[in-house]
């Protein structure tokens, strides 16, 4: 069986290592990570603990100069350098990367960092949540009729500190790419509002998100997102105090049905629950909410499920790489793509005070010109 060589790229402090990307591929035998970039050369001792076969360095292009890699995983947070990072694998050995979520900044970026993976031939995988038994099982059911004709699905961020603009960028990039998944289509239009403190946003309440993640505004957001097949999404983040758990028991989806409901919740340890009705409260002596279980992922410790998910990413990819075989349970670079997308109309709804159809002609951030 050929040998893949695979590349590590990294950033100490500065969206680190992602959530365990760099062990993605530690438990494929076939599988040799060849080098490790940090852009904090601070960061380089701790790798090397990790990979000690491995050579490091602080820049991507010197990186590559030395090394013939087929695969590339790009593990930071922060998106800021991720186009740069990118462009530089154009022309290159490279033939397949996992990437951390968000794929880019804006959608001009995604847009063009697909581009650059459709010219050099490099197969995507993003790092977002429907790389989770628990949504791929959530999509057999509806796809099966467990619920019925599928009406809506409703999502939400954490609702934490960053609720609003912040919690859209960083979590609801995952509830774009659930909701589309789930769904099974494209999204048509888009109607958004986007408050501070109960108010429309104005240009003064722009500002940098943490993490790179670009311009942000407001602390709550109601969207709409109006399917081809005429299902309708919605996201929604607002500011509540609450307990961490509590928070995390925001961030999931309720995939309304005409017989029945289906709940998922806290990924990447994935809960889920269905109810066998169309009516969210029913009698207390029947159809109460059963809690669905997949025993082989609950017997994972949950500590070990994030890492359980990336290696989700890393089959998916070398199978494609191997046989050509597309895994729908992963998002490609275009299901990225678009879940960007669908946050750049949130966002330009929010600015225009109304309706926006989709594909976007303009793929910059709405906020930069208002």
């Amino acid at each position: 069986m050929e040998k893949f060589k695979s590349a590590i790229i990294g950033h100490t402090r500065k969206g680190d290592f992602g959530h365990r990307l760099d062990k993605t591929f530690e438990n494929f035998p076939d599988v040799e990570t060849v080098a490790v970039v940090d852009f904090n050369p601070k960061g380089i001792e701790g790798q090397k603990k990790n990979f000690p076969e491995a050579e490091f360095y602080t820049n991507v292009e010197e990186m590559l100069y030395n090394h013939d890699v087929t695969l590339l995983t790009i593990c930071q947070r922060n998106p800021s350098t991720r186009l740069d990072i990118f462009k530089s694998c154009k022309g290159k050995s490279i033939k397949g990367i996992i990437c951390e979520k968000p794929l880019a900044v804006t959608t001009k970026e995604a847009n063009e960092i697909l581009e650059i993976c459709d010219q050099s031939n490099i197969s995507l995988v993003v790092a977002h949540r429907r790389a989770n038994p628990y949504e791929s099982y959530a999509r057999e059911l509806i796809k099966t009729g467990k619920i019925g004709d599928l009406i809506t699905i409703k999502s939400r961020g954490k609702c934490d500190q960053r609720s609003g603009g912040e919690d859209l960028a960083v979590l609801g990039i995952h509830m774009m790419d659930s909701m589309r998944y789930m769904v099974g289509c494209e999204v048509k239009s888009v109607n958004a509002k986007i408050l501070k403190k109960s108010k429309k946003i104005v240009p003064s309440d722009i500002h940098y998100g943490n993490e790179g993640i670009g311009l942000v505004a407001g602390d709550t957001v109601f969207a709409n997102y109006l399917f081809e097949n005429g299902v309708m999404g919605m996201f929604e983040s607002y500011p509540i105090k609450t307990t961490v758990e509590k928070h995390s028991s925001f961030f999931g989806f309720e995939v309304y049905g005409s017989t029945g409901i289906l709940c998922v919740r806290n990924s990447p340890l994935g809960e889920m629950s269905y109810l066998d009705d169309c009516v969210w409260i029913s009698e207390p002596t029947k159809n109460n909410w059963k809690k669905i279980q997949i025993q082989s992922w609950d017997k994972i410790a949950s500590e070990k499920r994030t890492s359980a998910s990336n290696e989700i990413l890393a089959d998916a990819l070398l199978t494609k790489l191997r046989t050509g075989h597309v895994n729908e349970n992963v998002s490609w670079g275009y299901d990225a793509f678009k879940a960007t997308e669908m946050i750049g109309a949130t966002l330009k709804s929010a600015v225009i005070n109304s309706e926006v159809e989709l594909p976007l002609g303009d793929l910059e951030n709405p906020y930069l010109n208002w």
